[in-house]
């Protein structure tokens, strides 16, 4: 439990941040904000309950703060979601995805994603729904409520069959950077590395201008010289002491490379 609760705060953090305008926002906008400023404090809260030793007492109290918030912002998300449309639209109904995770209204999470999928098609902002509706295999597979192996088995098939729709569905998104966020979501899933780079080169190409196409170009890289096995890319530094040295230079020998900074 305490790993799904997590991986559902880790999903929707990042979301909450929203591009700054030189325009004043809208009224849906403005809505959201205060709404995911209201969740995100409110999650935080909750989470400082599993300090120290986690145990089934703190974890029950986590899972009532998390029903509570459900409880209490369900209504506004949802009215805001009716009522608004294009990139808040989205980014609220992302967010609904994740209060049902908390509520564990698990069955309102394929209502959400398939009206994303089906009214938010051509939104730009629909490609962050991408990596959210690809974690959805569990809850939209029934796997949170499984009682036995078997059942896992079947709700994690079933799961998988239902986001590969979805993916699918936006793969015809009529926006470009929806179709490029499919395309970069299915590279980094593949694990051949020949067809992982092919696929890049393929956003490359195609999306060249999109931050999809752009991330991509580094994602190659990674892919085709970042590998276990790989001589590792030659590079010119400076040393502690100001000398310039090239990694080339200690060819033949043991070399331990420790990559470090402040963020």
């Amino acid at each position: 439990m305490r790993g799904y609760l997590t991986a559902a705060l880790a999903v929707a953090l990042p979301l909450a941040a929203i591009s700054q305008t030189q325009t004043p926002p809208s009224a849906g906008q403005a809505e959201l904000e205060k709404l995911q400023l209201e969740r995100s404090q409110r999650m935080q809260a909750a989470s400082k309950e599993l300090k120290g030793e986690v145990t089934a007492t703190k974890m029950a109290k986590l899972q009532d703060d998390y029903a509570k918030i459900y409880q209490d912002l369900w209504p506004r998300y949802e009215k805001l979601a009716k009522t608004s449309k294009g990139g808040v639209q989205v980014r609220a109904r992302l967010d609904m995805i994740q209060l049902a995770q908390m509520g564990r209204k698990y069955e309102q999470i394929e209502a959400i994603a398939n009206a994303i999928v089906k009214e938010n098609r051509n939104v730009a902002e629909t490609a962050q729904a991408v990596t959210v509706l690809s974690r959805l295999g569990m809850a939209l597979g029934g796997g949170m409520s499984a009682k036995n192996a078997e059942e896992q088995k079947a709700a994690t098939l079933l799961g998988q069959k239902k986001v590969g729709a979805y993916l699918a569905a936006l793969e015809k998104s009529k926006n470009p950077v929806v179709r490029a966020g499919v395309l970069y979501y299915q590279a980094q899933a593949e694990r051949d590395a020949t067809k992982k780079s092919a696929m890049f080169a393929q956003l490359l190409e195609k999306y060249p201008t999109t931050d999809y196409g752009k991330m991509a170009q580094a994602a190659r890289f990674e892919a085709e010289n970042l590998q276990i096995g790989k001589a590792a890319p030659n590079f010119t530094a400076t040393d502690e002491n100001g000398k310039t040295f090239t990694l080339a230079d200690y060819k033949g020998k043991v070399v331990v490379l420790d990559f470090w900074g402040f963020w």
